[in-house]
């Protein structure tokens, strides 16, 4: 457990460090002792992990005198690093985050040795070289985010509001493991995900074996985006499993994962084309 009087000192120094690296670096907010984010707002949708700055993507940095300076006006800000700009990051959210993973390299080849966090809430941040301009992708795959260019990640040693600190992962740390180039696998999935056509108008809703978790996971979102709430993506998750998927998961708690994975994006995040209108039409409801 850090000490409450080390925390500003290993804030500032971690963003110094990645400083160093030509990470650029920015203050987030972070979890207060009430648990609730620094934001102040009581129903903050990303508490611990939105920036203090309004115009980050311009202002975030590699230069220590603004960091020095960030963080004498924040001491315990959370480190937030910017991706873009030759960074990308592979962010696989828990344990949906972990199959959906182990299922891609199966498909495709292992990842690289690159450096890895592990955030406080048991997901992972895979850290990548790129050449080539790549935009944030949500529900790349479930669970699996893309953060690429205007995008941004939760660095180490900030606080998550589970009240767990980020880590390096002491197998891939970046004092000892250099950033790899993205996969040229990961790179063709990326663009294959950006061109996908929503679903034509008129069609039913079929969610068959092998592309059901997938499919419910990427209509929750759309549906997170419009402002939907977990215990309604659940119901509505239930009703679409039920109804459309042939034959239907048989595990409630998979629906569960689902949901939740889903729900812990801020409502109006950037998502998948598909935007839920055929999830709206099998509901009955208007989207």
């Amino acid at each position: 457990m850090m000490d409450s009087s080390q925390e500003p000192a290993l804030l500032v120094n971690a963003a110094l460090a990645y400083g160093r690296r030509r990470w650029r670096v920015l203050p987030v907010h972070t979890i207060r002792s009430d648990g609730r984010c620094t934001c102040g707002r009581p129903a903050c949708d990303s508490p611990g992990k939105h920036p203090k700055l309004k115009d980050w993507p311009k202002l975030a940095t590699t230069e220590a005198a603004a960091i020095w300076r960030w963080w004498q006006w924040w001491p315990t800000a959370n480190v937030g690093m910017a991706t873009g700009s030759g960074l990308l990051v592979l962010d696989v959210d828990g344990d949906i985050g972990a199959e959906s993973l182990a299922d891609l390299e199966r498909q495709y080849s292992l990842l690289p040795d690159t450096p890895r966090s592990i955030t406080g809430g048991g997901g992972s941040h895979y850290l990548f070289t790129v050449e080539a301009v790549v935009a944030n992708k949500v529900s790349l795959a479930p669970g699996i985010d893309i953060r690429g260019d205007d995008g941004l990640i939760v660095a180490p040693p900030s606080l998550h509001v589970r009240g767990r600190r980020y880590i390096w992962d002491v197998a891939a740390h970046p004092d000892d493991t250099p950033v790899a180039p993205v996969p040229r696998w990961l790179l063709e999935r990326i663009a294959t995900a950006a061109r996908r056509p929503a679903d034509a108008a008129g069609e039913e809703l079929r969610l068959e074996h092998g592309a059901r978790n997938d499919r419910l996971y990427r209509l929750a979102c759309g549906w997170r985006r419009k402002g939907i709430g977990a215990v309604a993506l659940r119901a509505m998750l239930d009703a679409v499993n039920r109804h459309h998927c042939v034959p239907p998961l048989d595990d409630p708690t998979e629906l569960d994962r689902i949901a939740a994975s889903a729900a812990r994006y801020a409502p109006g995040e950037e998502d998948d084309p598909t935007d839920g209108t055929l999830l709206a039409r099998a509901l009955g409801v208007t989207a």
